[in-house]
């Protein structure tokens, strides 16, 4: 009986920072959205990606409250339809996100990359006082 105990109280402590985790995503997406032009959010960019981010959290931090009360209360019911249920909907809502996140890639991000990287030329087409430093 005091294995099952520790594996509740686990299982409580678990979905606690997953409430808390979302609790906290919630605060600062909401606190981003508000503020939108300290953050430098415009309508076409990151706007959409703030508002998705406030529906994830709010899942999450009400999966993490279920859980907590599931595991407490040993409730079966509501460990198995709402918990494991949601979780397995959130995960796969988030694996469309990030695949549908990295086939739309921006052309803006491929500039910012491609500049960057031109900024970084190979040592041969540096000065030559910059080569003698550098051996």
């Amino acid at each position: 009986m005091a294995a099952s105990n520790v594996v509740r109280y686990l299982f409580f402590s678990f979905n606690l920072l997953f409430f808390v985790g979302g609790s906290i995503t919630l605060g600062l997406s909401v606190h981003a959205r508000n503020n939108k032009l300290d953050y430098q959010i415009t309508d076409d960019n990151t706007l959409p990606a703030v508002n998705l981010l406030i529906v994830i959290s709010a899942v999450t931090l009400i999966f993490g409250f279920l859980g907590c009360c599931g595991a407490i209360r040993n409730n079966r019911c509501l460990l198995a339809v709402f918990f494991f249920t949601g979780l397995f909907l959130m995960f796969l809502m988030m694996l469309a996100v990030g695949i549908l996140g990295a086939l739309s890639s921006t052309v803006t991000a491929q500039e910012v990359v491609t500049e960057s990287l031109q900024q970084l030329l190979p040592l041969s087409q540096q000065p030559k006082t910059l080569i003698r430093a550098a051996l």
